[in-house]
């Protein structure tokens, strides 16, 4: 009898010891709202490309082209070309998709417009064949940053193994390592 009660005593205390060392050793978990990077790839960042119209996300800046066009930047998105000959009746007749895209100008039927830190001109005298004519790499520097601008915000640490970082998006973060000020 005696040997059994201190088997139990011996087990009773082992098999505390072990809860209390499980319960020390057990992480916890902090899950907050955060930002994750977007990334891509150079080769998807430089594509320029003519479509058909498409509908206005975030609208930007509009400019004035000729007497019949007006030209609107949809905010890292592109550029809508829109006939207003008839000003009671607009038609959107092409989408120029321009990734990155925030700013334009026009001199001389030459788009001036960025594409990220790129700065991109596009010839604009054929509106049926509209073609890139040069690009000036790295003129913005700033336009891509490893860093959400949002202040005292968690985010995904970025890896520039996986591309470039487009934007960021909201995402429930496990233990984040990053924080904005």
């Amino acid at each position: 009898m005696k040997n059994k009660l201190i088997t139990i005593s011996l087990c009773s205390v082992f098999f505390i010891g072990c809860l209390l060392t499980a319960c020390r050793q057990a992480k916890t978990e902090n899950i907050v709202d955060g930002l994750a990077p977007i990334y891509s790839s150079l080769s998807e960042i430089n594509k320029i490309e003519v479509m058909a119209p498409q509908g206005i996300i975030n609208a930007g800046k509009i400019y004035q082209y000729g007497a019949n066009y007006t030209l609107q930047v949809d905010v890292n998105k592109g550029i809508h070309i829109i006939n207003c000959s008839d000003t009671k009746n607009p038609v959107k007749i092409k989408f120029i998709a321009i990734p990155g895209v925030t700013e334009l100008s026009i001199k001389d039927d030459i788009l001036l417009v960025n594409n990220f830190a790129d700065l991109v001109s596009i010839s604009l005298v054929d509106l049926n064949n509209i073609t890139v004519t040069n690009r000036l790499n790295d003129v913005y520097s700033n336009s891509q940053s490893t860093i959400p601008s949002e202040a005292n915000t968690y985010f995904e640490c970025a890896d520039v193994t996986k591309g470039i970082i487009v934007g960021w998006q909201p995402k429930k973060l496990t233990n984040p390592q990053c924080k904005t000020l």
